[in-house]
Protein backbone atom coordinates (compact mmCIF):
# COMPACT_ATOMS: atom_id res chain seq x y z
CA UNK A 1 0.00 0.00 0.00
CA UNK A 2 1.55 3.29 -1.05
CA UNK A 3 0.95 6.65 0.55
CA UNK A 4 -0.69 9.41 -1.47
CA UNK A 5 1.64 12.18 -2.64
CA UNK A 6 1.82 15.19 -0.38
CA UNK A 7 2.43 18.82 -1.32
CA UNK A 8 5.50 18.83 0.93
CA UNK A 9 8.52 18.33 -1.31
CA UNK A 10 11.24 17.81 1.26
CA UNK A 11 13.23 15.03 2.83
CA UNK A 12 13.87 14.62 6.52
CA UNK A 13 17.21 13.18 7.60
CA UNK A 14 18.47 12.48 11.07
CA UNK A 15 21.83 14.00 12.03
CA UNK A 16 23.79 10.79 11.49
CA UNK A 17 22.40 10.40 7.97
CA UNK A 18 23.15 14.06 7.18
CA UNK A 19 26.75 13.63 8.39
CA UNK A 20 27.12 10.38 6.42
CA UNK A 21 25.75 11.88 3.19
CA UNK A 22 27.90 15.00 3.62
CA UNK A 23 30.98 12.79 4.04
CA UNK A 24 30.02 10.75 0.97
CA UNK A 25 29.69 13.91 -1.10
CA UNK A 26 33.07 15.17 0.17
CA UNK A 27 34.62 11.87 -0.95
CA UNK A 28 32.99 12.25 -4.37
CA UNK A 29 34.26 15.82 -4.67
CA UNK A 30 37.79 14.78 -3.61
CA UNK A 31 37.77 11.86 -6.04
CA UNK A 32 36.68 14.08 -8.91
CA UNK A 33 39.26 16.68 -7.91
CA UNK A 34 42.04 14.07 -8.13
CA UNK A 35 40.82 13.37 -11.66
CA UNK A 36 40.81 17.11 -12.39
CA UNK A 37 37.05 17.15 -12.77
CA UNK A 38 34.35 19.10 -10.96
CA UNK A 39 30.87 17.98 -10.04
CA UNK A 40 27.83 20.01 -10.97
CA UNK A 41 27.27 22.99 -8.63
CA UNK A 42 24.28 21.29 -7.00
CA UNK A 43 26.64 18.69 -5.44
CA UNK A 44 28.56 21.48 -3.70
CA UNK A 45 25.31 23.04 -2.48
CA UNK A 46 24.03 19.75 -1.07
CA UNK A 47 27.33 19.00 0.66
CA UNK A 48 27.36 22.47 2.19
CA UNK A 49 23.79 22.15 3.46
CA UNK A 50 24.43 18.72 4.95
CA UNK A 51 27.75 19.74 6.52
CA UNK A 52 26.35 22.94 8.01
CA UNK A 53 23.49 20.97 9.54
CA UNK A 54 25.86 18.40 10.98
CA UNK A 55 28.38 20.99 12.26
CA UNK A 56 25.71 23.15 13.87
CA UNK A 57 24.37 20.08 15.62
CA UNK A 58 27.75 18.81 16.76
CA UNK A 59 27.75 15.75 14.50
CA UNK A 60 30.84 16.32 12.38
CA UNK A 61 32.47 12.92 12.61
CA UNK A 62 31.96 10.76 9.55
CA UNK A 63 32.54 7.03 9.56
CA UNK A 64 35.99 7.53 8.08
CA UNK A 65 37.15 10.28 10.44
CA UNK A 66 40.73 9.02 10.23
CA UNK A 67 40.88 10.10 6.58
CA UNK A 68 42.35 13.67 6.50
CA UNK A 69 40.40 14.50 3.34
CA UNK A 70 37.19 13.88 5.24
CA UNK A 71 38.02 16.62 7.75
CA UNK A 72 37.94 19.33 5.11
CA UNK A 73 34.62 20.41 3.80
CA UNK A 74 33.79 22.55 0.82
CA UNK A 75 32.33 24.94 3.39
CA UNK A 76 35.96 25.39 4.54
CA UNK A 77 34.86 25.51 8.18
CA UNK A 78 35.97 23.19 10.96
CA UNK A 79 34.50 22.73 14.42
CA UNK A 80 36.71 23.19 17.48
CA UNK A 81 37.17 19.41 17.96
CA UNK A 82 38.45 18.91 14.41
CA UNK A 83 40.65 22.00 14.63
CA UNK A 84 42.06 20.69 17.93
CA UNK A 85 42.99 17.35 16.33
CA UNK A 86 44.80 19.14 13.51
CA UNK A 87 46.57 21.51 15.91
CA UNK A 88 47.37 18.76 18.43
CA UNK A 89 45.74 20.59 21.30
CA UNK A 90 42.46 20.51 23.20
CA UNK A 91 39.13 21.85 21.90
CA UNK A 92 39.10 24.21 24.91
CA UNK A 93 42.42 25.66 23.75
CA UNK A 94 41.02 26.23 20.24
CA UNK A 95 37.94 27.97 21.65
CA UNK A 96 40.20 30.17 23.79
CA UNK A 97 42.29 31.10 20.76
CA UNK A 98 39.10 32.09 18.94
CA UNK A 99 37.80 34.15 21.87
CA UNK A 100 41.12 36.02 22.11
CA UNK A 101 41.25 36.60 18.35
CA UNK A 102 44.43 34.57 17.87
CA UNK A 103 42.53 32.22 15.58
CA UNK A 104 39.69 33.49 13.42
CA UNK A 105 36.39 31.85 14.19
CA UNK A 106 32.75 32.52 14.77
CA UNK A 107 30.09 31.04 16.98
CA UNK A 108 27.15 29.46 15.20
CA UNK A 109 24.40 27.77 17.17
CA UNK A 110 26.65 27.69 20.24
CA UNK A 111 29.59 26.07 18.42
CA UNK A 112 32.82 27.59 17.18
CA UNK A 113 33.46 27.31 13.45
CA UNK A 114 36.98 28.05 12.27
CA UNK A 115 38.20 28.53 8.68
CA UNK A 116 40.12 25.41 7.65
CA UNK A 117 42.78 27.50 5.94
CA UNK A 118 43.55 29.35 9.20
CA UNK A 119 43.87 26.07 11.08
CA UNK A 120 46.18 24.60 8.46
CA UNK A 121 48.28 27.80 8.37
CA UNK A 122 48.64 27.75 12.16
CA UNK A 123 49.55 24.05 12.13
CA UNK A 124 52.16 24.69 9.43
CA UNK A 125 53.70 27.56 11.42
CA UNK A 126 53.88 25.32 14.50
CA UNK A 127 55.68 22.64 12.48
CA UNK A 128 58.18 25.21 11.16
CA UNK A 129 59.06 26.47 14.63
CA UNK A 130 59.73 22.99 16.02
Amino acid sequence: MSLPPTPFAGVLLDLDDAAFLGAALRQLIASLDRQRQRPVPRVFELEQQLSCSAVASGRTRAESADDPEMELSTTNLLDSETAARLLHCSPENVRGLCRRGSLPGQRVAGRWLIPAEAVHDRAEKRRETT
